[in-house]
């Protein structure tokens, strides 16, 4: 990969599609989901300690992946509900769509 830039897409089946009936479990036997799998896999990349990448893990992704898996109303998550709240209708045009888009990003 390189160090500067890094793009990661991933299509049904893929390394991070946790949409799976086989789809990978945490330890604890909680799913994960994309972000989840996505931090599993580039964290060690960053200038962090184990320590540091636990923490962010414990913290953040692990919520944001019960939410992704089981539902806002199960496990609300507030980053998670707040940027749910952004998402713009099916039908909404483009540039519209990009402008939500980019102002989920800022949070």
């Amino acid at each position: 990969m390189d160090d500067e830039t890094c793009l990661v897409y991933d299509i049904g089946h893929g390394t991070y599609d946790h949409h799976q009936k086989n789809a990978e479990c945490r330890p604890n036997g909680d799913k994960y989901a994309s972000f989840g799998l996505l931090w599993r896999d580039l964290a060690p990349l960053l200038d962090l300690s184990e320590e540091e990448i636990s923490y962010v893990d414990n913290i953040l992704v692990k919520e944001i992946d019960l939410t992704d898996n089981y539902g806002s109303q199960k496990y609300p998550n507030l980053l998670s509900c707040q940027i749910s709240k952004m998402n713009v209708n099916w039908n909404e045009d483009d540039e519209w769509q990009k402008v939500k888009f980019l102002d989920a990003v800022t949070i």
